[in-house]
């Protein structure tokens, strides 16, 4: 009789040692749980904040690319302008030629620079992307079909002051030849100093300073 006493009273004391053990399980999944949920709200804020960053930036350097596209467009404007006065002087053709060489030179850079940033972007978005990299793929393809637009538009604006160059050239060339100068640079404005690149080049073949080694070029030719 007092074994079985005994026995009933080991079976309750290992039934209140799994209830107890069983009860620090559940504890201790539940705190798992709470720091899981911890940890991925954390991670997700991250990650938004991550993004709106990214955003940011973005949009920062959309700005920049307006501003600079714009104060383009206004450069050529008012060269443009200048060049329209009527009876300039041959010097101040010279001048106005420079003006333009150097605002193309410029364009090709901001051109180089644009397609740099693009392929960055191409090069991120042929990589591997997960589920959640979906609104950071759609932003890449927003942001290189805006440099794509810029680049276009600054190939555009390239090729026209390149055509304009080439048509103030053919004039002083003409102007030139008329005074009766034998040679296309021997008057003293259009030398080596202002244009190394024009000291015997014929007009016909004239590509702006900056712009030899480009492909652009082969549109102007």
């Amino acid at each position: 009789m007092d074994k079985l006493r005994e026995k009933q009273r080991q079976l309750e004391a290992a039934e209140v040692e799994n209830q107890l053990l069983k009860m620090k399980v559940e504890s201790s999944q539940e705190a798992n749980a709470e720091v899981m949920r911890e940890m991925t709200k954390k991670l997700y804020s991250q990650y938004e904040e991550k993004l709106r960053e990214e955003q940011r930036r973005h949009r920062a350097e959309k700005e920049v690319l307006l501003e600079e596209t714009n104060s383009f467009l206004k450069a050529i404007e008012e060269a443009n302008k200048k060049m329209q006065v009527a009876e300039i002087s041959l010097e101040e053709k010279d001048q106005r030629i420079g003006e333009l060489d150097r605002l193309i030179e410029r364009m090709e850079k901001e051109r180089h620079q644009l397609q740099l940033q693009l392929l960055e972007h191409e090069t991120e978005m042929s990589g591997e992307l997960t589920e959640s990299d979906k609104e950071r793929y759609q932003q890449l393809e927003e942001a290189s079909a805006s440099l794509r637009e810029r680049i276009k538009h600054l190939d555009d604006m390239v090729h026209c002051q390149q055509k304009k160059v080439k048509q103030m050239v053919e004039e002083v060339s003409t102007c030139t030849q008329a005074s009766g100068q034998g040679r296309f640079w021997s008057w003293g404005s259009f030398n080596s100093r202002t244009h190394p690149t024009l000291s015997s080049v014929s007009c016909g073949s004239y590509i702006p300073c900056g712009l030899m080694s480009s492909p652009l070029r082969e549109g102007f030719l």
